[in-house]
């Protein structure tokens, strides 16, 4: 078993959080380019059934980033795959949290795989799955 992945084992957990704030939506439309109104003006995004402007989806995917790149017991590690499915929406000032947690340990191939799900006020925003390989 190579150093890096010797570190990961089925069923450990790990958190990152995050509280999505004006600011932070400024950063991502600035870093993205996505001006959409349904994350921008809150009329318009009422207009379609959401209580407010709804959080850049992709955010959950830079959450997905800081736990691979800041979380993990190696820094050793590269994202191979992930997918996201969206539930519910979430909203400026929800506190967004990232559990992930180790679904498989694959010795043959340096990988390790978790399944992810990201929640806000007591609800399931999104789940998915996430692979990382061992260097």
């Amino acid at each position: 078993m190579s150093s890096s992945l010797s570190l990961f084992r089925a069923g450990a957990r790990y958190e990152h959080g995050m509280v999505v704030t004006p600011g932070v939506m400024d950063d991502f439309m600035a870093l993205s380019g996505d001006q959409n109104p349904m994350h921008r003006d809150a009329g318009f995004a009422k207009a379609h059934g959401f209580k407010g402007a709804i959080v850049y989806g992709n955010l959950f995917g830079a959450m997905v980033s800081t736990l691979v790149g800041m979380k993990l017991p190696s820094k050793e590690v590269v994202i191979a795959r992930q997918t996201l499915e969206f539930r519910s929406p979430a909203y400026v000032g929800d506190e967004i949290k990232l559990e992930a947690t180790i679904a498989n340990v694959a010795e043959a191939v340096k990988s390790v795989q978790f399944k992810l799900q990201f929640t806000a006020n007591a609800e399931v925003l999104c789940t998915g799955q996430l692979l990382i390989r061992c260097l």
